[in-house]
């Protein structure tokens, strides 16, 4: 299943909007990334694809 990472642009209706729909998703501020770098943000959604995080 895909797993949406909705970044600090976009506001976090839009995560809750895609899980209300049935997919997973999470916004960066929800999970502590708000305020962190590309670099950091790409890891962690490395780390979901990989299925390191769920």
């Amino acid at each position: 299943m895909t797993h949406f990472l909705v970044d600090a642009q976009l506001p976090p209706l839009l995560a809750r909007w895609l899980i209300e729909h049935g997919h997973q998703a999470e916004h960066v501020s929800d999970i502590g990334l708000q305020s962190s770098s590309d670099r950091q943000i790409w890891e962690y959604a490395f780390g979901i694809e990989a299925g390191d995080r769920q």
